[in-house]
């Protein structure tokens, strides 16, 4: 797996705690990370499952630190181009998956029968299927051959899958053995770095009074807010 973002996982008690905490400014989305036993996050690409205590649930969203705060509440601003969890909670709702899937931050190559490559990100994956991104051209219907890139070559080959659905640069494929030892071996090594990502919890003392326990938003640069 491509350690390039950092993984940590964030714990609420309720929806409620989650939203008042998930800001959204010049269309992205900014949450605020304490640090408490030393930074939690640092400048560069991360990866964070959100999970909801009650009721259980969790997704996964992507961005970046964009900012330190190193006042009295020492933390970072991380920052997800993707609204659309923000906004649903404003709405008192949650984007949560039936199926369990395990996100990854990883480039695939797909192989058509036809000799075309694509290389791709792989969004997440189970043991039936997978979505990628910058997938723009693979039609439903059509079959290829996935390749880990920078695995080991006899850990690469994930086996063929077809395209279930394409909407713009995202893709869903399926598996055509679902019982593939290859993707077993690779969902077990995601569910490995997950175990070891950064484990942050909501602070019982936050969010008790006047609103969560954190600095003043930070002022986006123009090419942040992009």
């Amino acid at each position: 797996m491509d350690r390039g973002a950092a993984m940590m996982r964030y714990t609420f008690d309720n929806m409620g705690q989650l939203a008042r905490h998930l800001h959204v400014v010049d269309n992205q989305a900014l949450l605020f990370v304490r640090d408490l036993k030393g930074p939690a996050a640092t400048l560069g690409r991360v990866m964070v499952e959100l999970e909801i205590s009650e009721p259980a649930q969790k997704t996964v969203v992507r961005g970046e630190v964009v900012a330190r705060a190193e006042g009295k509440v020492q933390g970072s601003w991380l920052q997800f181009g993707d609204t659309r969890l923000a906004r649903k909670l404003q709405k008192g709702g949650f984007i949560s998956r039936r199926e369990r899937r395990v996100s990854a931050d990883q480039l695939l190559q797909l192989n058509s029968p036809a000799g075309t490559q694509l290389i791709v990100q792989l969004i997440d994956m189970s043991s039936g299927g997978m979505r990628v991104r910058c997938a723009r051209g693979l039609n439903p219907g059509e079959s290829c051959a996935i390749r880990l890139l920078g695995s080991r070559t006899a850990h690469a080959d994930l086996g063929a899958a077809t395209v279930l659905r394409a909407e713009g640069q995202e893709v869903g494929l399926r598996f055509a053995t679902r019982d593939n030892p290859a993707v077993k071996r690779y969902l077990q090594s995601l569910h490995q770095a997950w175990d070891q990502a950064v484990q942050i919890k909501h602070q019982p003392d936050c969010c008790r009074q006047r609103g969560p326990i954190e600095p003043s938003l930070p002022k986006l640069r123009k090419q942040d807010a992009l």
